[in-house]
């Protein structure tokens, strides 16, 4: 009697098993399809859609149509609030400054801005053989608690610690004016 009942429970779980089996199969088959095609079997006598293997007529169409015509533009926002004025660049000068030096292998040389005015960029170069600029970068100062480059600084190195000229360039422009607040509305 106990050998009868195991084996109905071990070919219970066995069919469990097997249809557990089959049943992803068919699952993962139809989850594998390329296809965004949906198939659906009309019963001849009730008419009734159902979705399966069809033995009767099927009605098939895609799940993805196409692509409707664009929808009309919507209507124009409000206008932003104007941004603040830029700097004016026929207002940007170049300061070329000219330093000697006597017997030094490295030194600095400054091109620096007219007051009220900053360095947007800069460079320079050496006059004389074997003399090269191994350095360039804003020459900086705090105003206020603001740090600003108000010129500009190269670094040259001479080996041979001959009389030489270096030549230190600027571009400057006008520092920025504050943005005033637009006035609030009443």
């Amino acid at each position: 009697m106990r050998s009868t009942m195991t084996w109905r429970i071990l070919v219970a779980a066995g069919l469990v098993g097997l249809g557990a089996l089959v049943g992803s199969a068919v699952v993962w088959a139809q989850g594998s399809r390329t296809t965004s095609q949906i198939t659906a079997c009309v019963d001849s006598v009730t008419g009734v859609l159902s979705i399966g293997t069809c033995r009767s007529p099927s009605l098939s169409w895609n799940a993805d149509g196409q692509p409707g015509p664009a929808g009309p533009a919507g209507a124009q926002g409000p206008a932003g609030p104007s941004g603040a004025p830029g700097t004016n660049l026929t207002a940007l000068i170049r300061v070329v400054e000219e330093t000697k030096k006597a017997s030094m292998q490295e030194f600095q040389a400054f091109a620096k801005c007219p007051a009220g005015m900053v360095a947007l960029g800069g460079g320079g170069w050496p006059q004389g053989l074997d003399a090269t600029v191994i350095a360039s970068y804003p020459y900086t100062k705090y105003s206020g608690k603001k740090l600003i480059a108000v010129g500009w600084v190269i670094v040259v190195r001479n080996p041979k610690g001959t009389n030489m000229f270096a030549h230190t360039y600027a571009i400057c422009a006008p520092l920025p004016t504050p943005a005033t607040p637009p006035p609030s509305p009443a």
